[in-house]
């Protein structure tokens, strides 16, 4: 018998602290696809207009192509055959050889349908997109003339914000009557709550809970995907940059030494003085370097 509690679900929609006599808050929203006709459903409906022109078309043309040609070919073969043969029976062979329009336009319905079952959704897709290609900028432009204004922004209104359920109910009454053509919504402040719920199903708020739950599940998985990232690949440029800079150290050692040792060189004294201003030199360059790829890191992390 499973645990009760080990079925519940994690609840990633956060509350925020009450305010005092901030408890029901009234919105409305305004969304561009309430209003405007579906963009995407608009330019499906264009590109199956101009497939089926295609099949009228190009694709009838080419089809014809091929049938006439295989007519020829056949054509032609009984052209040697009657060469050859007792010319009796020819009349029947070439009438056996003709095209009937009947059986050409069947033929072509057998092919077309034989072909859209083959190409899968892969090939409708590719031709889709190739379509959006060719004509997305003239469809866009008639997409717009035709819902008179273009927009994508998003509006939200707050018609106040009450202690109790029953001042914000009659507060929602009296805009209603005033503006019926906008819908209001009750929210509890400090909660999470769906954008526009359809006015139909708003009393199904369980099922939209249970959408926004995942939808910030999987917002707070990105972000603890993105901030592992970059504290990867700042452990590895910092990890790099510090074996670049022991290598530089071990260098410098190999080029100065202590003032305690003794040296076994051609002369004797402190290394050449020219090589080791070089070497510190460029372990400050290496340094820079080390110190400007962490601040890029930084200032990636910040804008993501």
């Amino acid at each position: 018998m499973s645990n009760a509690a080990n079925d519940e679900k994690e609840d990633f929609l956060t509350e925020d602290a009450e305010i005092p006599s901030q408890k029901v808050v009234l919105l409305s929203f305004l969304s561009p696809e309430k209003i405007l006709a579906n963009k995407d459903m608009f330019f499906f409906q264009e590109f199956l207009k101009d497939y089926e022109l295609q099949w009228k078309t190009s694709k009838l043309e080419s089809w014809m192509a091929e049938q006439l040609s295989l007519v020829n070919s056949r054509l032609e073969k009984l052209a040697g055959k009657l060469e050859t043969l007792d010319l009796s029976g020819a009349a029947q062979e070439v009438r056996t050889n003709e095209i009937r329009v009947d059986r050409f336009v069947e033929e072509f319905q057998v092919y077309q349908r034989s072909v859209l079952k083959g190409q899968g959704s892969s090939v409708l897709k590719e031709d889709y997109e190739s379509f959006l290609f060719k004509n997305s900028s003239k469809l866009e432009e008639e997409f717009f003339a035709k819902n008179e204004f273009r927009t994508t922004i998003r509006g939200i209104k707050v018609r106040g914000v009450f202690s109790t359920e029953a001042e914000a109910s009659s507060r929602a009454k009296r805009l209603q009557k005033a503006d019926p053509t906008v819908n209001i919504y009750a929210g509890t402040v400090g909660k999470w709550m769906a954008w526009e719920p359809d006015p139909n199903k708003v009393t199904d708020q369980e099922y939209a809970n249970e959408q926004l739950n995942t939808l910030m599940k999987k917002y707070r998985e990105n972000e603890e995907a993105r901030d592992t990232f970059y504290s990867q690949q700042k452990n590895q440029k910092l990890g790099s940059a510090g074996k670049k800079m022991e290598e530089g150290e071990a260098v410098l050692k190999e080029s100065v030494p202590s003032s305690g040792g003794s040296y076994d060189g051609l002369f004797s004294g402190p290394a050449d003085l020219a090589i080791q201003r070089k070497v510190e030199k460029a372990a400050e360059k290496l340094i820079e370097k080390v110190e400007e790829k962490i601040e890029k890191a930084e200032e990636k992390k910040g804008d993501m």
